[in-house]
């Protein structure tokens, strides 16, 4: 059932695919602070998805549907993976 619905969802969504060369050395240093003086663990995944859900809090236009005009607003993504009831 789960390999249906993920087959699904990859045939029946419109996928974009995007790709950039980053400079992650100040990235892996807050990583590295993190582990070194408080013994966090995160992953840098774990960095970007925060990095983006604190962007789209701000920036809450940043997260519209693109290409229906009808749909403009309508479509909300929650990048956050760890989201608290309430918070938004």
């Amino acid at each position: 059932v789960i390999a249906k619905r993920l087959l699904e969802s990859k045939l029946n969504t419109p996928h974009l695919y995007l790709s950039s060369d980053v400079i992650l050395d100040p990235l892996l240093a807050f990583r590295n602070v993190l582990k070194e003086q408080h013994n966090v663990k995160v992953s840098i995944n774990d960095i970007i998805i925060k990095a983006v859900a604190l962007a789209l809090r701000n920036v809450p236009e940043a997260n519209e549907a693109h290409g229906d005009p009808g749909n403009a607003g309508g479509n909300a993504q929650h990048w956050s993976r760890n989201k608290r009831r309430g918070e938004r």
